[in-house]
């Protein structure tokens, strides 16, 4: 965030962050989940038929792509069991969890990793087998930790622990920027909150899993049978990975168009998290319209023991386009604030839900990477593009629901 931005939007912020946090409470829950490896069929935006390696969210049950999403709290115990029905070797890992990595797994086998749940973030769990390989063919899914206590010393809560960052810093930037919500006048409206434990998504949390497809991979997956072999597509697939469709939570171009896990349809005053993973190959570089976001946090892909841990940023950046490496987790804040293209006479009018702006607002969100936006010839056919809906004003959803 620019300085003029963070000292118009946080004073208030600022003088209370440095105050102190109230210690989080003592608490510790115990989770015993499993996951099966399988084998599935997606059909891709064009019609092609594709064979993807997926989870399921037991034993036997409905595969996914990404897998399903979990959610725990800091401190829980996590016991995870995970089952192959798949006649190759498997494993599963969380990056960024200590000891949250599997022996590999054999066909038919199951293996079991347990671990105490960390600092609340964003985390990608996967198969780590085979490098990207299998990660990029469907074995990725999301594990959100929540905060004991996510609360600034005002009392606005945040997805974030802290009491436990201690980067005095980053806990005033955050700290301003979710005490300003709903307080200001750039930001009126309500403060943000967190989604239900136990719920993948909410309307003010949204999960965006980026992912390619290659079909050539794709086709070595082979139902009830070993993985096929090929030398010369595997060995280097960083090299070799020439993606034709480019997905968000499974989906690329107008199959993008729907879908209450990736459209955030909001009123003026509901500010919204994002939590962006790349599990991919390929480097993204997403653009949103209408609003800029907050760049809250990011993974650290530097090598060595804090690789794969969320960092939160000690410097927010209002951003209209965000860089996502291969691997990479972003905890990206829409603050759905009053779009820069309503022109001042007209604010008021909207704010208070009678002014004559065509609602909803459509604002797109798209991939600036050219291999994105031109794969299946342009236009982003088969690329990655959704877009958000501002729905009107400030308390138009008590309003609309009445």
């Amino acid at each position: 965030m620019e300085r003029r931005e963070f000292l118009k939007i946080g004073a208030a912020g600022l003088a209370v962050a440095g105050a102190g946090l109230a210690a989080s409470p003592a608490r510790a829950a115990t989770h015993t989940l499993e996951l099966g490896i399988v084998d599935t069929q997606v059909e891709l935006i064009d019609g092609t038929l594709v064979t993807m390696l997926a989870f399921t969210k037991s034993r036997i049950g409905q595969p996914s792509v990404p897998g399903p999403v979990f959610r725990v709290k800091e401190g829980d115990a996590v016991t995870i069991t995970i089952h192959n029905t798949r006649q190759e070797e498997h494993r599963f890992e969380i990056p960024g969890i200590d000891g949250a990595m599997s022996d590999a797994i054999p066909p038919g086998g199951s293996k079991t990793v347990s671990f105490t749940a960390p600092i609340a973030g964003t985390y990608m769990y996967q198969d780590g087998l085979m490098g990207p390989l299998y990660r990029v063919l469907g074995l990725h899914g999301v594990l959100v930790v929540e905060p004991l206590d996510g609360r600034t010393a005002a009392g606005s809560q945040t997805p974030f622990s802290l009491d436990r960052i201690g980067n005095p810093q980053a806990v005033q930037s955050v700290s301003a920027i979710f005490d300003a919500l709903g307080t200001t006048e750039r930001f009126p409206g309500s403060k943000w909150v967190p989604c239900a434990s136990g719920e993948p998504y909410s309307i003010q949390e949204r999960i965006w899993v980026l992912n390619q497809v290659d079909p050539r991979f794709n086709a070595l997956v082979v139902p009830g049978q070993p993985i096929r072999k090929d030398a010369a597509l595997t060995a280097d697939p960083s090299e070799t990975w020439t993606p034709r469709y480019f997905t968000i939570n499974n989906r690329s171009g107008f199959d993008l168009a729907e879908g209450d896990d990736v459209i955030i349809s909001n009123y003026i005053g509901e500010p919204t998290l994002i939590r962006v993973v790349n599990a991919g190959l390929a480097y993204h570089s997403n653009h949103i319209h209408g609003n800029h976001l907050m760049e809250m946090a990011e993974t650290s892909l530097r090598p060595g023991s804090g690789f794969g841990k969320p960092m939160l940023r000690a410097n927010i950046f209002e951003r209209d386009v965000w860089s996502m490496q291969p691997g990479q987790r972003k905890d990206m804040l829409l603050p759905v604030e009053i779009p820069p293209d309503i022109p001042l006479a007209q604010r008021a009018a909207l704010l208070s839900g009678t002014g004559q702006e065509k609602l909803p607002m459509r604002y797109v969100m798209h991939c600036h990477c050219e291999m994105s936006n031109t794969a299946g010839g342009g236009n982003y056919p088969q690329g990655m593009v959704t877009h958000w809906d501002l729905m009107g004003g400030v308390g138009g959803r008590r309003t609309a629901s009445l």
